[in-house]
């Protein structure tokens, strides 16, 4: 059965409805959002204010910390590292990152691979041993390295799932070694770049800093602007900045099978669908590559 335009119209007209009933409902500062339909963006919009103090509004061209949603970015560098012949999603961390050593709580030392650390089956702490989401001062990759006989497995890795931003930041210090670039410089070239995210980036400058959204916590009755976290080190599994209408790009890039038309695809149609392939399941959940 085909849907008519129309018919998506008017289904876009009671998503839109709904979101805007959500931020008054919730008195909500502002938040964009967007609807992507294979490889169009048939909605994108924002709702209240990017900033309450000037009045400016909230639109799809916002642009906002995206934390975790960071997390696919390295997971996609991780890839392109496999199809490049430099990894194996089977490899043991610890190959190209000798000081990556952990003893699960019994005494007996695993090794976590790329896919188990990918998917959050590793057995990882979910943070380093730092107090950064109090302090909003991220570790050096030197500290996170040095921390780590501090800690222990959880579980022997591959037989839980355990969520853990730990793991990401491994995992793209471990890509910059295969790749000998810095992380985010890589990220840029290859990933952000071809995929036409026009305000997106690491760090906010020019354009993209003028879009800019303020962060808001919840104080009393109203709201404040929140404290953005310096996080080091830990950038991949949480630093990008990024607008909704750019995060479509990402969005579509998981329905694509065939090179876009100027020629780049950043992931061939197997490795995204092997990026969605579970890594594990239980009655509960099931847990996959990003």
């Amino acid at each position: 059965m085909t849907t008519t335009r129309d018919e998506l119209n008017a289904a876009l007209g009671l998503v839109e409805a709904s979101l805007a009933t959500e931020q008054e409902k919730r008195r909500l500062p502002g938040f964009s959002a967007c609807v992507v339909l294979d490889q169009e963006t048939t909605w994108a919009g924002g709702f209240g204010k990017a900033n309450l103090e000037t009045g400016a509004p909230a639109t799809a061209e916002s642009v906002y910390r995206i934390a975790s949603i960071t997390k696919p970015f390295t997971a996609i560098m991780l890839m392109q590292g496999r199809d490049a012949g430099l990894v194996s999603l089977d490899d043991p961390v610890e190959k190209l990152v000798p000081r990556f050593r952990l003893r699960h709580r019994s005494g007996v030392e695993y090794k976590p691979t790329y896919r188990q650390l990918a998917s959050h089956t590793g057995g990882l702490p979910r943070e380093a041993p730092f107090d950064y989401w109090t302090t909003m001062q991220g570790p050096t990759i030197e500290q996170v390295l040095d921390s780590l006989p501090q800690m222990e497995l959880t579980f022997r890795p591959g037989t839980e799932n355990k969520y853990s931003n730990l793991g990401y930041t491994l995992i793209g210090h471990a890509m910059e070694l295969a790749f000998g670039q810095r992380y985010g410089d890589y990220v840029m070239e290859h990933i952000v770049r071809p995929l036409g995210m026009r305000h997106t980036d690491f760090q906010p400058q020019g354009e993209t800093a003028d879009l800019l959204a303020v962060g808001y916590a919840k104080s009393g009755t109203g709201y404040v602007p929140a404290p953005h976290l310096n996080d080091g080190d830990v950038a991949p599994g949480t630093r990008l900045y990024a607008s909704v209408a750019d995060i479509a790009e990402l969005i579509k890039l998981q329905f694509r099978d065939a090179p876009t038309s100027g020629g780049t695809n950043v992931l061939s149609g197997v490795s995204v669908r092997e990026m969605h392939a579970p890594v594990l399941m239980s009655a509960d959940w099931s847990s996959g590559i990003s």
